[in-house]
């Protein structure tokens, strides 16, 4: 079955009198869950995402195994 974890609202604030952009997103904090991911996911909204907190900071991979969507991956320092 596919994960589904609790949606947190996240604002992206853009300088120079950008719009913000709001999301909401899963967090992925343990190692199960950043395993599994959005693995046989279907079903992600507008605005809707997950992030994958790497504590501690480690080079990341990722293969988003059995998920028809199309993903954006951003990395953020």
């Amino acid at each position: 079955a596919a994960q589904h974890l609790p949606k947190v609202p996240l604002v992206v604030r853009h300088g120079e009198g950008g719009a913000d952009t709001r999301l909401r997103i899963e967090m992925a904090l343990t190692p199960g869950e950043q395993e599994r991911g959005l693995m046989r996911r279907a079903d992600l909204g507008q605005g809707e995402g997950m992030l994958f907190p790497m504590v501690p900071p480690r080079i990341p991979s990722f293969w988003m195994k059995d998920t028809p969507l199309p993903l954006d991956l951003v990395f953020i320092r």
